[in-house]
């Protein structure tokens, strides 16, 4: 759209004057702003500075009234309005939100000053906005769409209409998007986001109709030829990509199994090594539904597993982390993996070819820390990339990994230091020390990080991998950390990372009770065991049996095992959680001893009435009661005995009905 470069009204100089000093008023009254990593919550506001505030908003509102465009293009006034709209009384800011979006929209989400104030004021007034965006068969909201400015606030006014539940307006706008070019705003910078956002705020119905615009195809039946091929185009669309990948990860538009099945089932390897068409296919990776699903992506995949290593290593890490979810897939995987690798077998030399895999720190974009992380990684040779697939290939069941496990584990003493101490590698050796399969590899890592649990402990990313060698270790093995930790105990607490490494490995309880922690820690290893066992033992039972193919039926579990199971499970999840409440009160300070109770003073024995002996206070009052009513409660004792002298089945029938 072309931009509205009119200059904005000029505001006049008493009133700018006035927005200036009440602008600088307020934002002395505000409360100071918690920095973002702050945990603690913010001080209690003042209720006469709370008021204060309110009054100086209302009054600048009120004066800005008849010139809300004005002020809102203005650079000092715009930053006035907004800090008005966030402490005005609510009726001020409804009706001066509704006198601003109730004028031309373009001239206002277009300039750059008055778009953050229409965006303070959405909450109030989103419905005003979105009927003159409508205007002139949804003219306006097409050139809003494509805007690089007003394009922020059309996505935020489509998150206000769907919090206020106004879901008409929503369905008037995707409609009038749906009525136009879907395909030219797709593709567009600005426009793509905007019409991603619609896509969720929606109603299902109305998303639907627009997701069958932007595809030119319902999905109901086959497409043809040229709907097939106009998917695939949106794919390779460096803005296109964006909206299909939207779709594919948005179950409940149910576009997966059309998409893939008629549109890119065959053409997956072509796609896989585009630029941008290779997201979509890491999108249909990422949300196949089950293993069956799954299996016809990777089965298309597997030939071309060496070529996308080198190119684009991104979607090798997806289909690890795929074959790990869905549980199969992940031996052909690493098959291919180590076919395409040269010399996997010698060494360490597999394991530094998966971390050098991926664009180095040059060749790809990212925040400045990114950049910085790489280029701390670039000494040992590690790429983000390359990181995430090693650890997928960790994570794989069943010691699929294994390969991987040993040849991180034939690493240099050095270059595991390295590792461990880069913000990339550190991630990989937690995953190594975490995985399952071989002892033998990890029992090397872990002898390595008890030898340097000095030089580990005072680095901050090497506590994090002697925190995962601790875990994962016997008894044994903890006992020779902490002996190790012993001589740099008083370095270690004067930093923050050290204090919560000694707290969370209970350094405390081993220093003074070293008995207690061995017996802790026995009980510990013995509860794991047994969960892991019935864990096992639970899966191996619902798993689906091989069975011949005339059997009909899987063998059922004997009767009362999955209530055993569910016993023993309570029992021993009761026995550790009691065990832990008992250690941390007698060892990490959570909870003082209470003090022992005093020994109660022994009561004299109680005293009952015999002969000679003066009733107590209340019988005696209860004896000359009865005595004054005639004898009533000794007539009752009569009766209940039965020896009344008004005959005994008298006395038995009141005892029968009473």
């Amino acid at each position: 759209m072309e931009r509205h470069a009119a200059p904005p009204p000029k505001l006049a100089a008493d009133l700018l004057s006035f927005l200036r000093r009440a602008s600088k008023l307020l934002d002395d009254a505000s409360p100071p702003a918690a920095p973002p990593s702050s945990a603690s919550p913010p001080p209690p506001d003042d209720d006469g500075l709370a008021a204060h505030r309110r009054e100086l908003a209302d009054s600048i509102l009120t004066q800005a009234r008849g010139a809300e465009l004005a002020c809102a293009r203005h650079v000092f006034g715009s930053h006035a309005v907004q800090s008005a709209l966030r402490h005005a009384s609510p009726p001020l800011a409804a009706a001066f939100s509704l006198a601003l979006l109730s004028s031309p929209p373009l001239p206002l989400l277009a300039d750059k000053y008055a778009s953050h104030v229409a965006e303070a004021a959405l909450p109030h007034a989103a419905a005003s906005l979105a009927a003159s965006l409508l205007s002139r068969d949804g003219a306006p909201l097409l050139e809003a769409m494509r805007d690089r400015t007003a394009t922020h606030v059309v996505r935020s006014l489509f998150a206000s209409l769907a919090a206020a539940s106004e879901a008409e307006l929503l369905c008037r706008l995707a409609d009038a998007v749906a009525r136009a070019d879907v395909h030219a705003a797709a593709t567009h910078a600005a426009s793509s986001a905007a019409l991603q956002a619609l896509l969720l705020s929606a109603p299902p119905h109305a998303a639907k109709r627009l997701a069958a615009a932007a595809l030119r195809w319902d999905g109901a039946a086959p497409p043809s030829q040229a709907q097939a091929e106009h998917v695939r185009s949106l794919a390779r669309e460096p803005s296109g990509s964006h909206v299909l990948e939207l779709l594919l990860r948005a179950p409940q538009m149910g576009w997966w199994r059309p998409v893939h099945s008629h549109c890119l089932r065959g053409e997956l390897p072509a796609l896989a090594a585009h630029e941008s068409a290779s997201h979509v296919v890491q999108a249909l990776i990422d949300t196949a539904a089950d293993a069956r699903a799954f299996g016809f992506v990777l089965k298309e995949l597997l030939p071309e597993v060496p070529t996308l290593l080198r190119t684009r290593t991104a979607v090798v890490c997806r289909l690890a982390q795929a074959c790990s979810r869905v549980g199969g897939g992940g031996r052909d995987l690493m098959r291919a993996v180590r076919q395409a690798v040269p010399s996997a077998d010698k060494g360490d030399a597999f394991a530094r070819a998966l971390l050098r895999l991926g664009p180095t720190r040059d060749e790809r974009w990212g925040t400045q820390a990114e950049a910085e992380a790489a280029a701390d990684s670039a000494a040992v040779g590690l790429t983000p990339v390359g990181s995430r697939l090693v650890q997928a290939l960790l994570a794989l069941p069943s010691g699929i990994g294994d390969p991987v496990l040993q040849s991180l584990a034939s690493l240099h003493a050095g270059s595991l230091f390295d590792l461990s101490t880069s913000p990339l590698g550190s991630r990989v050796l937690e995953a190594a020390l975490k995985a399952e399969g071989m002892h033998a590899p990890r029992a090397k890592l872990r002898k390595w990080a008890t030898q340097s649990a000095a030089k580990l402990a005072r680095d901050k990313l090497g506590s994090f991998v002697l925190e995962a060698a601790f875990a994962s270790g016997s008894t044994e093995d903890k006992s020779k950390i902490l002996e190790a930790l012993a001589p740099v105990e008083a370095d270690l607490r004067c930093t923050p990372h050290g204090v919560l490494l000694l707290k969370k490995v209970r350094f405390t309880h081993w220093k003074q009770h070293p008995e207690s922690w061995k017996l802790r820690e026995q009980k510990a290893q013995t509860t794991y065991q047994a969960f892991e066992e019935l864990i096992r033992n639970d899966e191996s039972s619902t798993a689906p049996a091989e069975k011949p193919r005339s059997a009909k039926r899987a063998p059922h579990p004997p009767p009362g095992e999955g209530r055993r199971q569910a016993r023993a499970a309570q029992t021993l999840q009761g026995d550790v959680g009691r065990e832990r409440q008992e250690l941390n009160a007698l060892f990490d300070g959570a909870a003082a001893r209470p003090a022992p109770r005093a020994p109660r003073e022994a009561k004299p024995p109680r005293r009952r009435g015999g002969e000679g002996e003066a009733p107590p206070p209340k019988k005696r009052k209860r004896a000359e009661k009865d005595k004054a009513a005639g004898g009533s409660s000794a007539w009752l004792a009569a009766a209940l005995s039965g020896k009344s002298a008004a005959g005994p089945a008298v006395a038995k029938r009141k005892f029968s009905m009473t």
